[in-house]
């Protein structure tokens, strides 16, 4: 027999967006969670459990039946310094608003920011919780897609309506209006992270067309970088000891850097920002000696350097490209005509980074098998 208590109490009124509680319990010693026969009552605040293993329902695993016909658009709070004790008057309800869920919820001193989709509230929490309220700050935006909100030192950034907005000290400021094409074409926002290191609040995205972006603004000097990554499929911080921003795609990792801090024509900061991808390491299915051949790389250039690495059991050879304009290339490059030659080797990998990197479109080598 088990006894519960303090099952989240929800009133009368809630019947228009909550269709039914479910109790999920495991057989004894088990860690299957099987749904329970019993169904509560909205307004049920306890429970004494009965049921012998034999009578629950296993057919139904964390199974979700009921249709759910509205959105999540209260809050339930527990008691101070206790987080798992919930009080049944506790819970604070917001007007759906015709399916305008709550999305994301943040401290803001004296209370709680609460985005919803098309609007952002605050709760005021001083004092006794019965004379909490909630103000509506702005309605018409809010977190429009899932992960597209990040809080930073400046405020929170969050998407809504095409554009990327920051709401700081209770104003808000439409900050993404420098690449508005881009944004207006978002329809999918992968998780963001803040590069504290750099000051970098980093948005990783799906266009409309398939296409992904990494969309980086830097808050030291208000402005925005985008990166192509076909296939990104989200980002990450290392934390060693200089914290690194890496995105992945497959099996493909970018790291991003920051370099070459100088004035630029109209005095303000010029930051360039290095790209470098190392792909993994290739061999013949036999491991084999390869000679090597010819190394062809295909991408697209802005002015700047691009470093093109070949590295082998046999050691590393490198050359550098310089590029004036922005174009779209093909690289023909002899391995013999590199500074180091690694003509034989069994397997390979290849390094690619640099300033002038707007878009990377592959790399082919060209390699025979030679008999031992």
């Amino acid at each position: 027999m088990i006894n519960l208590e303090y099952i989240p109490f929800l009133p009368s009124m809630e019947a228009r967006r909550v269709v039914a509680k479910r109790l999920y319990r495991t057989k004894k010693d088990g860690d299957i969670f099987y749904q329970h026969p019993e169904v509560l009552r909205l307004n049920q605040i306890s429970f004494t459990d009965t049921i012998a293993d034999s009578g629950l329902d296993f057919t139904k695993i964390h199974s979700a039946v009921t249709v759910i016909k509205e959105y999540k658009s209260s809050i339930l709070f527990s008691e101070p310094g206790k987080p798992f004790t919930f009080l049944p008057e506790s819970i604070i309800s917001l007007l759906p608003e015709g399916g305008d869920e709550i999305m994301n919820l943040f401290d803001d001193v004296d209370g709680v920011l609460i985005f919803k989709r098309r609007s952002i509230h605050k709760l005021f929490t001083s004092g006794d919780p019965v004379t909490w309220r909630v103000v509506t700050i702005v309605e018409g935006i809010g977190q429009a897609l899932t992960n597209g909100i990040i809080k930073t030192d400046k405020g929170i950034h969050f998407y809504s309506g095409g554009s990327i907005y920051l709401y700081s000290g209770g104003s808000i400021s439409n900050i993404g209006n420098p690449i508005r094409q881009t944004l207006a074409q978002v329809q999918k926002f992968f998780n963001a992270v803040l590069f504290s290191q750099k000051e970098w609040c980093c948005l990783p995205v799906e266009l409309t067309d398939g296409s992904m972006f990494l969309l980086i603004h830097d808050l030291k000097v208000n402005c925005w970088y985008k990166f192509t990554h076909p296939g990104l499929n989200g980002i990450t911080l290392l934390q060693d000891d200089l914290e690194t921003l890496l995105s992945f795609s497959g099996g493909v990792v970018v790291k991003y850097d920051e370099t070459n801090f100088g004035p630029d024509i109209i005095g303000e900061l010029d930051i360039e920002v290095q790209a470098s991808l190392e792909t993994g390491r290739y061999s013949n299915h036999s491991f084999s000696m390869l000679r090597l051949r010819k190394i062809w790389l295909y991408l697209t250039t802005i002015p700047g350097e691009v470093e093109l690495s070949i590295l082998t059991d046999e050691g590393e050879a490198a050359v550098v490209f310089t590029f004036d304009v922005e174009a779209e290339l093909i690289k023909v490059l002899p391995t013999s005509g590199m500074e180091t030659s690694v003509d034989f080797c069994r397997e390979f990998s290849f390094k690619v980074s640099g300033t002038g990197i707007k878009k990377l479109n592959g790399i082919k080598l060209e390699s025979r098998r030679v008999r031992e």
